[in-house]
């Protein structure tokens, strides 16, 4: 697999497990604060999810006699492209400088 391949299937396993940990220490986080940080990490695991789906379809492609394969290969190569793009936009607001620190003093709180 691409690396970049496993990195989507690691950012979806590592969006689980952060959702879990919410869930398990739901009492000492406010309500509030676990159902924001759950909505901008659910966006970033739908747009994780599409990318992961690409590459599924890609893999699953790879081993295919069909005659068509060369061809959807290239289709699933631009749709991933565009994938990725989504998957970087959810991120960027992740990283945004005001949003993290809020949610950070939220879940502190």
């Amino acid at each position: 697999a691409d690396p970049s391949e496993d990195a989507a299937h690691d950012l979806r396993v590592t969006i689980r497990r952060f959702h879990q940990a919410m869930e398990t220490f739901a009492a000492a986080i406010p309500k509030r604060a676990r159902e924001e940080a759950w909505r901008k990490a659910r966006e970033l695991l739908k747009a994780a999810g599409a990318l992961r789906d690409v590459d599924i379809a890609r893999e699953l492609l790879r081993d295919s006699k069909r005659p068509e394969k060369d061809a959807m290969l290239e289709l699933l190569h631009r749709e991933r492209f565009f994938r990725e793009i989504d998957l970087r936009a959810a991120a960027a607001k992740w990283r945004d400088r005001r949003s993290v620190p809020k949610l950070l003093q939220r879940l502190q709180a």
